[in-house]
């Protein structure tokens, strides 16, 4: 072993999943243990304590910050085709399975109702 240099990685591969499993228990045992050990702030208690909208905040400013701007085209052209994608897959099974339903010709009865 070279001075200065940690075995963490290659201890932690030892385990399955370690790279996952290892900072989950760690994060576990720590709010298990010591609950206000991470309320040191309003942005840390809500990174850490209150989830996932924090989170999912931070994913977007750091994705948004990679982002070149001449490359930002092509991000949002396959953004938009996947989401276009998408609604057109879900319209066109809500109008196909209506039509099933009204060629089966079942009475209105027979579907809840809706407040």
């Amino acid at each position: 072993m070279k001075m200065g240099k940690v075995p963490i990685l290659e201890t932690i591969n030892k385990i399955p999943g370690g790279l996952m499993v290892v900072p989950l228990v760690l994060g576990v045992l720590t709010n298990t243990f010591f609950p206000e050990a991470l309320m040191i702030g309003s942005f840390t208690t809500a990174f850490f304590k209150s989830g996932a909208l924090t989170l999912i905040a931070l994913l977007f400013f750091c994705s948004g910050a990679q982002i070149q701007f001449r490359t930002a085209g092509m991000s949002l052209y396959k953004g938009v085709v996947l989401n276009f994608s998408k609604v057109l897959f879900g319209v066109s099974f809500g109008v196909i399975f209506a039509k099933k339903l009204q060629v089966l010709r079942l009475p209105s009865s027979a579907l809840p109702h809706l407040p």
